[in-house]
């Protein structure tokens, strides 16, 4: 802006940038962001990316439902955690069979992230003070720029439930034909 003697504007100068692909860039990333969001949270099982270190990227929706009804400490959950930290801190407090099972799994972690492991599956028992549970987890590297892994746990109470079920019955089906061998 030029300004003449008495102080009034006489000229202004300017530029003009066209910014609607920069704004059609913007809107594309924000309905990417919002459709991987939407994805994430309809999945039932309980999903944590982690980084490079361990620390938490994003949770699912079950994920932090499964802690709110676990009374966890929603601090201790949610991003910027670091998940190997919190599981080591909590291993402490369980039996020496879960110790071992929680040292396992964090080692495991450690072996995706490090690229020694191209994923890994193991079941785990998860009890609660009223109910017996278990889980399957899954961890897969996570190929974003980033880096890291991506930790899914599946509930497979009822599958363990029928498991021994099963067990049961052909337990006492051996017992009946030992019986009726006698007999």
């Amino acid at each position: 802006v030029t300004f003449g003697d008495d102080g009034k504007p006489v000229r202004m100068i300017g530029t003009v940038q066209d910014i609607t692909d920069r704004r059609k860039i913007e809107t594309a990333l924000i309905q990417s962001k919002e459709f991987n969001s939407a994805v994430l949270n309809s999945i039932e099982d309980h999903i944590a990316v982690l980084d490079r270190d361990g620390c938490i990227l994003a949770v699912n929706e079950s994920w932090m439902r499964f802690a709110r009804e676990n009374n966890a400490d929603m601090g201790l959950i949610g991003t910027g955690v670091n998940y190997l930290d919190v599981c080591s801190q909590a291993s402490s407090d369980e039996s020496s069979e879960d110790i071992e099972s929680v040292q396992g799994a964090i080692k495991l972690i450690h072996d995706v992230l490090s690229g020694s492991c191209a994923s890994f599956t193991m079941e785990y028992p998860c009890h609660a003070p009223t109910r017996q549970r278990w889980f399957q987890m899954v961890a897969l590297p996570f190929k974003g720029a980033k880096g890291g892994v991506v930790i899914a746990h599946r509930d497979i109470t009822k599958i363990k439930q029928s498991e021994i079920r099963l067990r049961q019955a052909n337990q006492q089906i051996t017992r009946l034909k030992k019986r009726l061998a006698k007999e």
